[in-house]
């Protein structure tokens, strides 16, 4: 399945993960956590203006879990400083 057929197909699952990840920030009172969930967020609703799924995974590792967070933090850096 492509990607893009997989997202529309799942189109109300994202949007119920996605409240709920809101939800844990605003619940949440630890700093880490509301930072992973907004870095999670902004990939959510800017998926195009990141790197393919494909090389994503790459990022997914057991043994270095904030390796996702840190390429999205680099990147969401990044476009924020193109954008000046």
């Amino acid at each position: 399945m492509r990607e893009a057929a997989f997202v529309r197909q799942n189109k109300d699952k994202w949007a119920a993960f996605e409240n709920a990840l809101i939800n844990k920030v605003r619940e949440g009172n630890n700093h880490i956590i509301r930072y992973k969930a907004f870095l999670t967020l902004s990939y959510l609703k800017n998926q195009n203006e990141f790197d393919s799924t494909e090389k994503l995974v790459k990022f997914l590792d057991v043994e270095n879990q904030n390796e996702i967070f840190t390429y999205l933090e680099n990147k969401l850096k990044a476009d924020q400083l193109a954008a000046r």
